[in-house]
């Protein structure tokens, strides 16, 4: 398989919200880095991700290899899941971005391998995408001194935001430049499959040359919901979870249908599997080692079944 980014070629790779269960993409994107022999940052040119997948995106787009963010994934999902209170699990969820990303903005991503992290602006219940490049930028992304590079703000920040499931997690305070603060929320309200904005910022990049267009797009897995713990049962006399998930499960859908009736013709590949039983039992606050590492190894099998495809049509 080719390694180095093609002239003929703009490959897209888009990263679905769950929680924990992130330790799926990161098992089919372990199988497709392997595939590649090099870090996923040399060969796709866009990275797009919601939530847990903004965490994934950003650190694939910095140049971290798979098996040093699934280290990281294990050490502090237990940490920041385990936390019982809102509050207390966005706490260790900005002291894990603070310390990933430090004081890091969107001017450290490199020209070659954009990226876009999806939120939901609560104030205005609309968008806010944070991305690097002025080439995927549409007039809306520019504020009064043009188009800003995240929004001035840094990448722990649009990370925290991405990934802020309120109400399970605390809202997340941004301060734009030279725009007015906002609360956001997790993108996966409206995005939580994202490949249909990477498509879009695609195609403002290519133009007339959606031929040259690949995206590869990777979700969380389907598992059958566990219930929570007792430990956290003071949320199930508001089905907290159980309706957030299904909001991110709906979300993922559209955006689906919508790829495949708006763009019926561009390439995009969709790797999830179901894992549907009581063995698979699991949900977005996933903290068992042991569940963790079962579902790292369902995303490996799931690049396995189609490897073929996925090589021959992401090439």
């Amino acid at each position: 398989m080719q390694v180095a980014k093609s002239v003929s070629d703009f490959k897209v790779l888009s990263l679905d919200g769950g929680g924990s269960k992130g330790v799926y993409s990161l098992g089919v994107l372990k199988e497709m880095e392997s595939n590649i022999g090099a870090p996923l940052s040399d060969y796709f040119s866009l990275v797009y991700g919601t939530s847990t997948g903004s965490i994934i995106a950003a650190l694939i787009a910095l140049g971290w290899k798979i098996d040093d963010i699934y280290d990281l994934y294990l050490e502090h999902i237990p940490i920041i899941m385990g936390e019982a209170s809102p509050y207390d699990k966005s706490k260790q969820l900005e002291r894990c971005a603070n310390e990933l990303f430090s004081k890091k903005n969107f001017n450290s991503f490199s020209e070659n391998t954009m990226i876009g992290i999806v939120a939901l602006n609560f104030d205005k219940q609309r968008p806010a995408i944070f991305k690097s490049s002025i080439r995927q930028m549409h007039n809306k992304n520019y504020t009064k001194q043009g188009a800003i590079p995240g929004f001035g703000c840094m990448i722990s920040d649009a990370v925290q935001a991405s990934c802020s499931a309120y109400p399970i997690f605390k809202k997340k305070r941004i301060y734009p430049t030279n725009m007015e603060p906002f609360d956001a929320v997790d993108g996966g309200y409206i995005a939580n499959d994202p490949s249909f904005y990477a498509l879009n910022d695609a195609l403002k990049i290519l133009g007339d040359e959606i031929d040259r267009l690949r995206i590869l797009s990777v979700g969380t897995g389907k598992y059958d919901y566990k219930t929570i713990s007792l430990k956290e049962r003071f949320y199930k006399n508001f089905n907290i979870y159980t309706f957030f998930e299904k909001i991110i499960r709906s979300s993922s859908n559209t955006n689906q249908e919508l790829k495949e009736i708006i763009h019926p013709n561009i390439c995009v590949l969709r790797v999830e599997d179901e894992y549907y039983g009581q063995r698979f039992k699991t949900n977005m606050i996933e903290k068992n080692i042991n569940k963790l590492k079962k579902m790292n190894k369902d995303g490996r099998d799931s690049f396995k079944k189609m490897s073929n495809k996925i090589l021959e049509r992401m090439r």
